[in-house]
């Protein structure tokens, strides 16, 4: 239902490869988190072994909230996201 990717070293691989293969096997909603760049990507909608639509989300966007696509009714407070990702730099 949800796939997340927690990248430090692994970004390219995670966004090129990875996140491809999710799309191609229809998983209905991934994130790439770059803890060293502060950004979450989701990728949601697979078809044709694609992704249909991107959400990026970086520490600008502190203080928002998104819902999971694949989980109706759960969502994700960015802020709280964000503040554990500082404590690992």
């Amino acid at each position: 239902m949800l796939v997340i990717e927690v990248a430090a070293s692994s970004l390219t691989f995670d966004r090129e490869v990875k996140n491809t293969l999710y799309a191609e096997h229809s998983i209905p909603e991934t994130w790439i988190v770059d803890i060293h760049g502060q950004r979450l990507t989701r990728y949601t909608n697979p078809q044709d072994q694609a992704w249909q639509h991107e959400d990026q989300f970086d520490a600008n966007a502190l203080g928002k909230s998104f819902e999971l696509q694949a989980l109706p009714g759960v969502s994700v407070d960015l802020a709280g996201l964000f503040a554990g990702l500082q404590n690992q730099r």
